[in-house]
Parts: C-alpha cells; structure tokens; sequence
C-alpha cells in the first residue's frame, strides 16, 4: 500500500511537472501551430495556402511594377522637378523600332495595371515607351494631393503622350446622388479635372471602377487561414447586380463624358471580374484557389490576369487608330 501510495506520487508529481514545463514553453500554442500548418495532402491546397501566404502581404508597393521600369529623369524633368513616390514613377523603354507612346497615371491601381500592361505592349513593336506616374491613395476631386494633380497636367501637356489611362480606385462624390445631372458640380469638376488629359493626349483611357472585396482581413489572407482550417470559401464573393446600383450615379456621369471628350475609351474593368459566374463576382480562381485581391482593392498576379483581354483589345485599337492618324 505504501508502495502504491509512492508510485502515485510519483506518477502524480511527473504529470504536473510535464504540465508546468508545457506552460513555461509554451507546448500547446506550439502543438496547436504544428497542427494547423500541416500541409494537406491536396498539392493543389497545399500549394494555394503558400500562394496566399506571400500575396497577402504587401511588398509590391515597395518596388516598381516590373525590373525593366527604371528611373525617369526626364519624366521629372517635365513635371519641374517634382518627386513623390519612386516605386510610383518609372519608364520603360523597349527596344523597339516604333514610336508610340503610352503614359499610366492615378494611384497604387495604376501601379498594379502597369504590371499587366507590359506584357501586352512587349509583344507590340509600336511601342517606343509606357511611363508610370502615380501617387498612393491619390484621387481626383475629392481635394488631395494637390502637388501631384498639378506635376500631372504639367507632365501630360509636355509629354503629349498618344495614349494616356487614368487608373485609380473609387471616388466619393462621383458616386453621391445627383439632383440635377445638367447642373451637377462633381461631374462639371470632374469634366475640368479630364479636359487637360483628353486635349494632351491623343486618346485617353479611362478604367472604371471595379467591384472590391469585404472581408476582414483581405481576401489572401482570409483565404490562406481558411484553406489552413478547411473552412468553407463559399462565401468569398458579391452579387454584381448590387454594385451596379450602388454605383449608379458614377456610371450615370460617366455616360455624359463622351459629349465633351470624343477621344475618351471608357475600360469596363468589373465585367472580367464578375464573368465567371453570371450574376457574381468571386473574389478568388475556383481551379487553383488563388485569390483575386492581395487585401479587398488590388489585384494579385491571377486578378490581373483576368483584365489582360480588355486591356490588349484596347491597347490594339487605339495603337491602331494613332498610326492610321499619322
């Protein structure tokens, strides 16, 4: 009895002696962490939890879209000097025999589009240059970034670039209701913001606004913790129809640009994002499990991937259209 009494003790004792040890180490979050990162035995999840992992932190924006966009000095020198955001302005040259120029403005959107519309232009031997110039989180007529706006217009008017594309993201007036649509101050604001692009450049491109994502933590994170846990990815997307109609006072001043700008494309950049499935707009590739956004705006490689059709088709006509002018 003695004996047993001893050994339970002892038993006992080595229990909580392994407990206190866990505790001080921290065994369970280690187990739990061990657990969670398991790689799944599907090569296709297993290889989407890694895809997500890098895509949803930020590094592009510390660097420019593509190697071959290198320092501008002369962009520079065209805007008197003025310097923001060296990742947001570059030039690329390629050794090509045309002499078709191509100029990207607005925000960290055009940052992500310029990284789609090189491959394009590479293939097009027209092409003498694509200069990016852009500021994070900058939008036209909602009263910020004065300097930038003003480098802009100086740029655009010395530059006379063949085609320029404004790409940014959302805009809150253009969006407001409208009273009185021949009277409306942010389409007259917005119509003097484009007037110096559109008389500058031989065509401009203007991309409209796209469907973004709502989730908590952005859609490549949520989708790496969600194929970690096996969670369901069912709802990671929105209906199209509603985003029309919240939005159905911007396109509604949209409709007006082209009375005043006969030279205006407008890109419709949410159709290609919301094709998949009639009606919706999934915010992830259902094949490889990659997401479609880096957080809820930007595009990652495979969103990219999706607008490359309407971009080449654009790029095509209007290079077209310039050398049949010349």
């Amino acid at each position: 009895s003695s004996a047993s009494s001893t050994v339970s003790f002892v038993v006992v004792g080595v229990i909580y002696l392994l407990m206190l040890c866990a505790v001080l180490f921290h065994l369970p979050q280690h187990l739990n962490k061990a657990v969670e990162t398991k790689v799944p035995f599907d090569e296709i999840v297993a290889a989407a939890i890694k895809w997500n992992a890098h895509e949803s932190h930020i590094h592009y924006y510390n660097e420019r879209p593509f190697k071959e966009c290198v320092n501008d000095p002369e962009g520079i020198k065209m805007r008197d000097g003025y310097t923001h955001q060296t990742p947001y302005e570059c030039i690329w040259k390629p050794n090509h025999t045309g002499n078709i120029s191509i100029l990207v403005v607005g925000n960290s959107i055009s940052h992500r589009a310029t990284k789609i519309l090189h491959p394009i232009l590479e293939k097009n031997e027209d092409v003498k240059e694509l200069r990016l110039f852009a500021a994070s989180a900058c939008k036209p007529i909602e009263g910020n970034c004065p300097q930038f706006f003003t480098a802009m217009m100086k740029l655009v008017e010395r530059m006379k670039p063949d085609i320029t594309f404004l790409i940014y993201d959302e805009s809150m007036r253009l969006r407001a209701n409208i009273v009185d649509i021949e009277t409306d101050k942010a389409l007259a604001d917005f119509v003097e913001f484009l007037r110096p692009l559109s008389a500058h450049s031989k065509y401009l491109v203007l991309d409209e606004f796209y469907p973004s994502a709502i989730t908590t933590a952005g859609v490549a994170a949520s989708m790496y913790k969600r194929l970690l846990r096996n969670q369901s990815l069912d709802d990671l997307k929105r209906e199209y129809q509603p985003f029309l109609d919240i939005y159905s006072f911007y396109f509604r001043r949209l409709d007006r640009l082209p009375s005043h700008f006969p030279n205006l494309i407008r890109h419709n950049t949410s159709g290609p994002l919301c094709a998949e499935q009639p009606g919706s707009c999934w915010w992830f590739n259902r094949a490889n499990l990659h997401a479609y956004f880096t957080d809820n705006l930007h595009l990652t490689a495979d969103g990219l991937e999706l607008e490359k059709e309407s971009y080449a088709k654009i790029v095509e006509q209007l290079i077209g259209k310039v050398k049949n002018q010349s």
